[in-house]
């Protein structure tokens, strides 16, 4: 479907405007004048010729009653049918008698006017009237109905085409590698061929350029921070384990102070393990390997019961095809189990939750949802940043739904959260499909 709003058709649409808009004007306007021009050129000289033909055999003896338009209207009229090289000159001698042609019934607004001297040296006024020069709209009709138009029309469609493509494609080279900087799948790399132009494009791709390598070097480091300092965190919180573990063997298990010890530790020790989670992500492979979508769903689910076995579930997969996607099969276990796992944490475990998967014609969706409270408006927009939490009482650090964003937009795929119509959360996916079905 076109798509008219876009960047080339608003370039096309203004060049081909511009260009034709130029050519009707110079066909209005200058072509009026060069035609004036030409058409009184042209019938002076044709005046010329049939005046000396008239005046010398006015001269050799001839009466001016044989003049050309003796007789009525009609019989003029078809006499120049007929003869249509015949003007209707109007010759006067010196005298100012008219000695050839039909005397003007009516002021005549435009005529072709000379003096003409024959071989015997007398002196003529020749006049011949003009026929009203054609409108600009009349013209411009002409125009358009002629071939030249056509050609004309080609050569601007051609013209602004090119233009378009000389602005346009570049652009959308940029946007590609906007959209490459954004997947984070591989380091961006700009052709040399745009980097080494000369004009606005140029500078804008090598601006572009630069900041990718900013931004990639600002995620590297970011990334090799949160692994060193997950990496580091392990020691001190190993030596911790156990001296907790020596502290509940002098206090008792009963001890308070103990138990909360335990407790802080397993909460650094699962902050940890999202953390690495996280960071581990970039270093996946996204295309090796393939996965059964069906399969790793009900693995989740299978998960799921396992853990809550009173969590009524409903699970209805919808697919025409085997459901075989070209992936990473852990970056969708991983997302999936996180998405399982906000619902554990969020909701009572008798809440329902409902799984869906369809497909259309170039995605698969996948819809889970829960029935329990749901969240704010405000709120769906920043569920998937990291270490938001939208509610303080839940053991979280807010990384699950991060994580599974992160995840899923690894596969070439969307997750967006949705206010279930029955009450509660939706989040629903879409992968695209590709040619492993």
């Amino acid at each position: 479907m076109l798509r008219f709003n876009r960047l080339f058709w608003k370039i096309f649409f203004a060049f081909w405007l511009a260009s034709f808009g130029v050519i009707l004007a110079t066909v209005a306007v200058v072509g009026g004048i060069i035609e004036r021009d030409s058409v009184r050129d042209t019938l002076e000289y044709k005046a010329r010729l049939q005046a000396e033909n008239m005046i010398s055999r006015y001269e050799g003896g001839l009466s001016s009653n044989h003049r050309y338009d003796d007789g009525d209207d009609d019989e003029r009229t078809e006499r120049r049918r007929r003869h249509p090289r015949i003007l209707p000159l109007q010759i006067y001698d010196a005298s100012g008698r008219l000695i050839f042609g039909a005397a003007p019934r009516t002021q005549q607004s435009d005529q072709l006017a000379f003096k003409f001297t024959s071989e015997r040296g007398i002196a003529y006024q020749v006049r011949l009237p003009l026929d009203p020069v054609r409108s600009h709209l009349a013209r411009l009709q002409s125009f358009l109905l002629s071939v030249q138009a056509v050609f004309v029309l080609i050569a601007a469609t051609l013209a602004s085409l090119l233009l378009t493509l000389i602005v346009v494609r570049p652009v959308n080279r940029l946007k590609g590698y906007v959209n490459q900087l954004h997947s984070g799948e591989e380091p961006v790399s700009i052709d040399p061929s745009l980097l080494k132009r000369g004009d606005e494009i140029g500078d804008l791709a090598r601006e572009f350029d630069q900041m990718a390598r900013y931004v990639e070097l600002t995620l590297q480091s970011q990334q090799r921070l949160v692994q060193d300092v997950s990496h580091e965190l392990r020691a001190p919180l190993a030596r911790m384990q156990v001296a907790a573990g020596l502290a509940e063997q002098k206090l008792g298990s009963d001890s308070k102070i103990s138990q909360r010890i335990d407790l802080e530790c397993q909460r650094l020790s699962r902050l940890i393990d999202e953390m690495l989670s996280m960071a581990r992500l970039n270093n996946l492979d996204a295309t090796q390997g393939t996965f059964n979508l069906v399969e790793l769903l009900q693995q989740a689910i299978d998960d799921l019961l396992f853990t809550q076995p009173e969590r009524p579930i409903s699970w209805a997969p919808v697919l025409k095809t085997q459901g075989v996607y070209q992936g990473n099969p852990e970056l969708f276990s991983r997302a999936i189990n996180n998405l399982f796992n906000n619902i554990i944490k969020h909701t009572d475990s008798d809440c329902p939750v409902d799984v869906v998967i369809q497909e259309s014609n170039s995605h698969y969706e996948i819809v889970i949802s829960d029935h329990g409270k749901g969240v704010s408006k405000d709120t769906l927009s920043c569920l998937f940043e990291p270490f938001y939490r939208h509610n303080n009482d839940t053991n979280g650090y807010g990384l699950g739904l991060s994580i599974a964003k992160r995840a899923i937009e690894r596969l070439n795929g969307t997750i967006v959260a949705e206010h279930y119509p029955e009450g509660g959360l939706s989040i629903r996916i879409h992968l695209p499909m590709n040619p492993c079905k």
